[in-house]
């Protein structure tokens, strides 16, 4: 189980593979994301400000989640040979480090910015309106890499 930062959320995984988040103020239950892991989760840590959640399991993978709207974000790639154990954010929410019983402890982007950093570098220039529309999906086409 993991607290917000503010203490206002509590997110706890059980042995039949659900992830709950609890509103504290009201001890009520709140929808929680569906259709995650494959395996049992066996980590869960909040992001520093609150809005992401990560949470890991016995089938090797992490997921990110949006809080707010409980939905997921990413899904890692299986780099642990092993379940994942283990969870920790940077203070600024830029990295998420896992730890798994392989003995491998990696590193992750896990903002938007850290994300955004990464496309842009890829990319090395600013996404097209069309690349806009299909990775980022609806809104206004903003200027995100203002070095390039």
């Amino acid at each position: 189980m993991a607290f917000t930062a503010d203490h206002s959320l509590l997110a706890t995984a059980s042995g039949d593979n659900t992830l709950v988040l609890w509103e504290m103020s009201s001890g009520n239950a709140l929808s929680a994301p569906q259709g995650g892991h494959n395996g049992l989760i066996t980590a869960v840590q909040f992001s520093p400000d609150g809005q992401m959640l990560a949470t890991a399991s016995t089938d090797r993978t992490l997921i990110f989640w949006d809080v707010p709207a409980r939905q997921r974000l990413a899904v890692s790639l299986e780099e642990h040979l092993d379940e994942v154990s283990g969870l920790a954010f940077t203070a600024d929410g830029y990295y998420l480090a896992s730890a798994g019983a392989d003995g491998q402890l990696l590193e992750w982007l896990a903002s938007l910015e850290a994300w955004q950093d990464m496309a842009c570098g890829i990319a090395n220039r600013e996404l097209t309106e069309a690349e806009w529309q299909t990775y980022i999906g609806e809104g206004e086409v903003t200027a995100v890499c203002e070095s390039y």
